[in-house]
Formats: C-alpha cells, sequence, structure tokens
C-alpha cells in the first residue's frame, strides 16, 4: 500500500458520506460496531486504508457492490489480500462478498462457525429490515 491508496480511500469514503448526509458515526453505526470510530477517522484523513475484511463490511454498511467499494480501497482482485489478515477473516470477507449471490463455496468451507457472531447477528438484522421494508411497500 502506498500513501496514495490511503489518501484516495479517504477521499473516496469522504465522498460516500457526504453523499449520504452521514458523520463517521454514522458509518461506525451502520456497521454494527464492526468498524471502530478512530479507524474511520484515520481512512477518511488518509492516513491509513482497510482491511480487506472490513472494506467488505464498509461496502455492506454503505449498501454497495463489494467490488467497487474493493477498488475504491486499492484491492485489484478479490483475492489482493496484502494485509495480515488471517484465513478466518478472509473466508469472512468473501462469505459477505458472496451474500446476495448464489454462492460456490463448498458447505464445509463456509461454515457458521467461521464467521464472528456479531457479524451473524449484524445480518439476520438487515435481513429482517429489509424484509419489514419490503413487507411495508407491498401493503401500502
Amino acid at each position: 500500500m502506498t500513501t496514495n491508496d490511503a489518501e484516495r480511500w479517504g477521499l473516496w469514503l469522504s465522498q460516500q458520506l457526504k453523499q449520504r448526509d452521514w458523520r463517521q458515526a454514522d458509518l461506525v453505526r451502520e456497521s454494527q460496531g464492526l468498524i471502530k470510530r478512530d479507524r474511520v477517522s484515520k481512512w477518511v484523513n488518509g492516513i491509513e486504508r482497510p482491511t480487506y475484511r472490513l472494506t467488505v463490511v464498509v461496502a455492506n454498511s454503505l449498501s454497495l457492490p463489494p467490488e467497487e467499494v474493493l477498488e475504491a480501497a486499492g484491492y485489484s482482485t478479490p483475492t489482493d489480500e496484502t494485509d495480515d489478515d488471517s484465513d478466518e477473516s478472509a473466508l469472512y470477507a468473501r462469505h459477505l462478498a458472496a451474500q446476495d449471490t448464489a454462492t460456490t463455496l463448498p458447505i464445509d468451507e463456509l461454515s457458521l462457525r467461521n464467521i464472528p457472531s456479531q457479524a451473524l447477528l449484524s445480518e439476520l438484522a438487515r435481513r429482517l429490515a429489509e424484509r419489514e421494508s419490503s413487507g411495508q411497500e407491498q401493503s401500502a
């Protein structure tokens, strides 16, 4: 990673927050606490870019395609994990990236035991909110 990667990421993220009229705290809240406020501050100020895993969390928090956010963070391919994430974190990121598409991962590789509890709860909350939202639209 170069300083330019971190600066580009910071500018991109700042624009995304501004478009939504969000503060840094709003991104932290939308991530269900998976992203810490001091980390967002470092990103926005161009000091560092997120890990691959946190980039996928940002994508989900902003309701953007993971590929778009990964590219903005300087990851050129889905397997371009240049940070020191563990295999579990990499698997988690792949799971999140595939959440809205049919997954081709073998079921034993995509074990729910490998996904942090907070991430599972966040995903369930997101799905319930989405279901309630679509149910309200249909009944209106």
